[in-house]
């Protein structure tokens, strides 16, 4: 038999018939109505499982936690297309962040990593650190923005007395966003 589990409120449920609005529910399959005795749903790891009702609140807060941090890793590598760059020259960032903040403060200031990339690419030196150093605005700024929001979400995790509380943590991440 499927049961519908209500998104918004895991409490909620219905048997039969199905909800017309199917899209507002999770659907899991049981042997019996039964099963549902002392149980709740709970999301792990991607997928909603039925748990016995006495799941210790530290095991919610704990895995809600990975959720967070997990999305949060996604959301920049996802924005900062990590994927594209290989590691070695993802290891220069730092550096060519360096080098542009300091080539910013003072033009004549020395950038070899910067000169090196901008020669063998065969661009101006001078294009590639402003270059180099709007791109690193611009992901301190995204860094920011994600840690914000993530740290909110784990203060709302530490402020959770419940189970109920702990998954009704929506976990989205978004730019310009304020999560109120």
């Amino acid at each position: 038999m499927i049961v519908y589990f209500l998104k918004n409120n895991l409490k909620d449920y219905v048997i039969y018939p199905p909800p017309e609005n199917v899209e507002d529910y999770y659907a899991i399959s049981v042997n019996n109505e039964s099963e549902l005795n002392g149980k709740i749903l709970i999301e792990k790891k991607g997928k909603y499982l039925l748990i016995d009702d006495e799941i210790d609140l530290k095991e919610a807060k704990s895995s809600k936690l990975k959720e967070i941090n997990t999305k949060s890793q996604n959301f920049i590598n996802s924005i900062a297309q990590i994927d594209k760059t290989p590691n070695f020259e993802r290891e220069t960032w730092l550096i060519q962040e360096a080098e542009a903040k300091s080539w910013k403060a003072n033009p004549h200031a020395d950038t070899p990593v910067l000169t090196a990339i901008a020669l063998n690419r065969g661009v101006d030196v001078d294009v590639l650190r402003e270059k180099a150093y709007q791109k690193s605005i611009a992901y301190s700024v995204l860094a920011a923005t994600i840690a914000g929001q993530r740290q909110k979400f784990e203060d709302l995790l530490e402020q959770a007395q419940t189970i109920e509380e702990v998954q009704a943590i929506e976990v989205i991440y978004q730019l310009g966003a304020t999560n109120e």
